[in-house]
């Protein structure tokens, strides 16, 4: 997940964590807008992610769980500030 200079580096950045849930559901709304909305990366994220709303959740889990996985420490990065959602 991409993220401003401050939250990726220093005290309480992200670095290599992994983010709260609700940042994937943000990802995943916000990738089903792009896609109904016929966006110039709606065929790429059909073709990364899969051809329906079900198999694209199930991507975006799968990877969120496989991460998850493979961490020593279970904890989930959030920023200090956050701006509202827009989908």
């Amino acid at each position: 997940m991409l993220a401003c200079v401050s939250c990726n580096r220093g005290v309480g950045g992200k670095f290599d964590q992994l983010p709260q849930f609700r940042f994937l559901e943000r990802l995943n709304a916000r990738n089903e807008f792009l896609i109904g909305s016929h966006h110039p990366l709606r065929e790429t994220l059909i073709q990364q992610t899969g051809n329906s709303e079900p198999k694209r959740r199930s991507f975006l889990m799968g990877n969120y769980n496989a991460a998850k996985t493979g961490r020593l420490i279970n904890s989930n990065w959030q920023p200090a500030f956050e701006y509202p959602p827009a989908f």
